[in-house]
């Protein structure tokens, strides 16, 4: 929706909510990935996405312990997305349906977002996940190694300034899932 300040460009510049502008249709499997259908919000974000009601309600609806608000301000999208895939119900990406969304402005705000929304969002929907459906443990198990070797492994080049991120913003997204996976956060009593 803007580009105005320096917390905006630097999402973008991130990457953003970007995907690609082909439609794509996920399936029971996605060849090369090896998580999937663990994968965060690689196939899409709950800021631009649509549902049949009906197959909301089949499956359950959106677990209100996820996207609670100031509590847990992210996962519930991951989680349901994730949900739709499992249940064999076509999950497809259309890049025509085209949404506007307002990126923080402030820097601590994005801070915030990638700790709170992504880290511990992450690994509330991973944990619930992880009790919750036996059959992909080893999938969950690789999304976490992969979640937290990839901030471990990227530290040194974002400490020497050469990665778009600063090195606090990489922390602060790491920082978040060590918390609610070591049981710091209050929210971790969810699950």
């Amino acid at each position: 929706m803007e580009l105005k300040t320096e917390a905006q460009l630097l999402f973008e510049k991130r990457g953003g909510f970007d995907k690609s502008f082909k439609t794509f249709r996920y399936g029971q499997t996605l060849p090369g990935h090896f998580f999937y259908p663990c994968v965060g919000g690689n196939v899409g974000t709950g800021c631009n996405m649509a549902f049949r009601r009906q197959v909301l309600l089949e499956l359950g609806g959106f677990d209100e312990a996820l996207d609670t608000g100031p509590s847990l301000p992210g996962g519930g999208d991951t989680d349901m997305l994730y949900r739709v895939v499992r249940a064999g119900r076509p999950l497809i990406y259309e890049p025509e349906m085209l949404g506007f969304y307002r990126h923080r402005r402030e820097y601590e705000q994005l801070r915030r977002q990638y700790s709170r929304s992504w880290g511990q969002g992450l690994m509330a929907y991973a944990g619930k996940t992880y009790r919750s459906d036996i059959a992909q443990r080893a999938n969950l198990r690789r999304l976490g190694i992969w979640w937290f070797g990839s901030h471990l492994r990227d530290i040194l080049p974002r400490l020497r300034g050469k990665h778009v991120l600063p090195p606090d913003m990489v922390l602060a997204e790491h920082w978040g899932s060590c918390r609610y996976y070591w049981g710091l956060s209050p929210i971790g009593k969810a699950y």
